[in-house]
């Protein structure tokens, strides 16, 4: 009830022709989604088509013996012997062995899932259920057809873990650690215990979970990011050498196109509001045609993939690198799902590029535009390149001095791949650090022909593109230095005590050295840091026409302030989504952050029968901007609240007014810090 208010209201908002036109496209996926239904009921809902099992272009992601040094033996070790275990730690779960159900397969499908699970490789072999929140213990059924999947709000289930641990991005972990072993490395199981388990988890979930079936193919975004983390795991066995039988290879080959298909015919496209899910989608559908052989509709599937994510990509990031989400975890995603992508179609442009020459648009019906041959790739991805360079100078800029990337908006912990681990420990436990922007900024940088030879990302570009790097670019970051920091002061002294505050933060007895200074006016973030020292404020004068607000946070004019390993302020992230209203509304509004306000007078509204949606009322602009100075406002009708920040020889210091009616609010003291999706800590100050 409370998502149909909100679909009522948006709709009374949109245009009427908008209306109309989506109203009817609803009404044919409507249609056409419940005769897929009514046959799913009678027959197999998996792919009988031989052709479909036919995959080919493996082979480039061999890693030599030197290549191998570079790898982080020890978490690998220890990540493969809770895998092999079956144990997940997974958003906040703490590590937990997620057991066996009994089979739910649904009529149609159960003779076909048999014969997959009869493929396992080893009798010792013990199912994994796939459909359980083993955080709090609420099951999905693989029985019930996807689009009878509910999500409970505010119960404290949590949808995202069955969804995350079915991405399979622990496969490729795995894989590596085959090739790690093979090595002979010490501290590791046979590399063919590491193989064999990457292939049995891969029969496992095709087996517990039949298309169309169950929670897992609710969301296409997480069916694109687990085609991908399945080919990348097999890609990764095949090039090193491990032998996969047929019968698997044939059964990956299906699933393949099993995927693809339904992401095709469930796109989470619409005419506006896009976000990182459609970019997934799109990936999903890259990567896994990428491994197509080729064929009239094959070619389709694949020309539409590349036409979209450089068509999408381009939307989705603003001219000076940001997202459009207005969120840097999110931005991260987006960087990341983009960069992979672009490697891939890289390195196998060399027997795919006469594909967008001559290839029929009209072999495939999806709801995105999908233009006709010739596909200008080239020229899209040339006038792509320095929005993609922005980006992942961007996922290095919002990297504070502890590696520690700053959080704007949700964080929910997405990635496409986790081939590089980094953890830390959380509460005694190896957990995953999902704010280390670094490995996506080396990832971009290698796209371009700047491998850092200590990362594993920047090594995985490399073969993925298979060393076909960008041209590189030189891009100006000089910026423009405005405003006047003394008109700002003056009106502060005449104010009034209740419409103001002045807050100092001691600097190091020696000081701070040079300063980076780094502006994202596009995006609304503004930067000054160095080895020891990192503050960034929040100045968003406007959101995208077309961008979605639901990842956005009341935190315009906020800051984060590290000096030396002091935490002064930081955004807290985002906690949850759906398994707590309460939690979910505190984590994005101005409670918890560091930014002024005026009492009694907010500039977002939170709908509260929605939990991704965000009604901003009231934009900042920066009015001055200055190596030592910082100063935003924003209007609320002929008032102004105003935050100037000065860093000067000895201290920070922060100026915050309100040049109106009313009193200045008060900071509040907001100690929680979730630093990943389900992971909370009691103080910042403990990261």
């Amino acid at each position: 009830m409370a998502n149909l208010r909100f679909l009522l209201k948006k709709a009374y908002e949109m245009p009427f022709p908008l209306l109309m036109k989506k109203v009817l496209g609803k009404a044919r996926r409507v249609l056409r989604d419940r005769a897929q239904y009514i046959k799913c009921l009678s027959q197999s809902s998996y792919f009988v088509d031989q052709d479909a099992t036919k995959l080919s272009g493996f082979g480039s992601l061999r890693f030599d013996v030197n290549e191998i040094g570079i790898f982080d033996h020890d978490t690998l070790r220890t990540l493969s012997k809770h895998y092999l275990r079956h144990e997940f730690n997974l958003l906040g779960s703490g590590w937990t062995h997620v057991q066996t159900s009994s089979s739910d397969i649904n009529r149609s499908n159960r003779r076909e899932s048999q014969i997959i699970r009869n493929l396992c490789t080893s009798d010792r072999y013990v199912p994994i259920d796939w459909q359980i929140d083993f955080k709090s213990g609420y099951r999905w059924s693989s029985e019930e057809y996807f689009q009878k999947q509910t999500i409970p709000v505010n119960q404290g289930a949590d949808i995202k873990v069955p969804w995350e641990l079915s991405r399979l991005q622990h496969l490729p972990q795995l894989a590596l650690c085959a090739v790690v072993a093979r090595q002979q490395r010490e501290g590791f199981e046979e590399s063919n215990v590491y193989a064999g388990e990457v292939l049995n988890q891969i029969v496992d979930f095709l087996a517990s979970n039949p298309p169309k079936f169950g929670v897992n193919w609710v969301c296409p975004m997480d069916i694109g990011i687990r085609l991908a983390n399945i080919l990348l795991s097999i890609d990764l066995l095949i090039s090193n050498e491990f032998h996969i039988p047929a019968e698997i290879l044939s059964l990956v080959g299906r699933a393949n196109s099993e995927h693809i298909d339904h992401i095709l015919n469930h796109l989470e496209w619409s005419e506006v509001e896009r976000s990182n899910h459609y970019l997934a989608d799109i990936v999903g559908v890259v990567i896994g045609a990428s491994y197509l052989e080729t064929s009239p509709y094959n070619d389709a599937v694949f020309a539409f993939g590349a036409q979209e994510l450089l068509v999408e990509s381009s939307n989705q990031f603003l001219p000076d690198g940001g997202n459009y989400e207005g969120s840097t975890s999110y931005h991260r995603l987006s960087c990341e799902l983009v960069t992979f992508a672009i490697a891939r179609l890289l390195g196998c442009l060399s027997d795919k590029k006469q594909v967008f020459g001559n290839f029929d648009h009209k072999k495939i019906h999806v709801r995105a535009p999908f233009h006709e041959s010739p596909l200008d790739f080239m020229g899209l991805l040339d006038a792509f390149k320095p929005k993609l360079l922005a980006a992942g100078q961007f996922c290095a800029d919002v990297t504070d001095c502890n590696n520690i990337g700053i959080q704007v908006g949700d964080t929910d912990s997405g990635r496409l791949f986790k081939v590089e681990p980094t953890y830390i420990e959380f509460d005694g436990q190896l957990t995953e650090n999902t704010l280390n922007f670094k490995e996506t900024a080396d990832a971009v940088q290698a796209l371009f022909g700047k491998v850092n030879p200590d990362s594993v990302n920047a090594l995985l570009v490399k073969k993925m593109s298979k060393e076909n790097f960008l041209e590189p670019i030189v891009q100006d970051r000089r910026t423009s230095f405005y405003g006047d920091a003394v008109a700002i002061k003056s009106r502060f002294v005449e104010l009034e005590d209740k419409k103001k505050r002045l807050r100092s933060f001691q600097l190091p007895e020696e000081g701070l050295q040079k300063l980076d200074v780094i502006s994202y006016p596009d995006f609304g973030l503004y930067i000054y840091r160095n080895d020891n020292f990192f503050l960034s404020v929040r100045c968003c004068n406007k959101l995208h026409k077309d961008a979605p607000t639901g990842h956005t946070h009341d935190d315009n004019l906020s800051i984060c302030l590290r000096i030396g390993e002091d935490v002064i302020a930081s955004d807290p992230g985002s906690y949850v989504y759906t398994p707590s209203r309460d939690f979910r509304n505190l984590f994005r509004s101005i409670k918890a952050h560091d930014a002024p306000r005026a009492k009694g007078r907010p500039i977002t509204y939170c709908d509260e029968s929605y939990l991704f949606s965000l009604k901003h009322l009231a934009f900042a602009e920066c009015i001055l901007w200055r190596e030592d100075a910082m100063a935003g406002r924003y209007g609320m009708g002929e008032d102004y609240v105003v935050r100037l920040i000065e860093i000067d020889g000895s201290a920070v210091h922060i100026w915050d007014y309100l040049d109106g009616d009313g009193e200045l609010d008060e900071i509040n003291s907001f100690e929680e810090f979730s630093f990943g999706y389900g992971c909370k800590k009691n103080t910042v100050r403990t990261l």
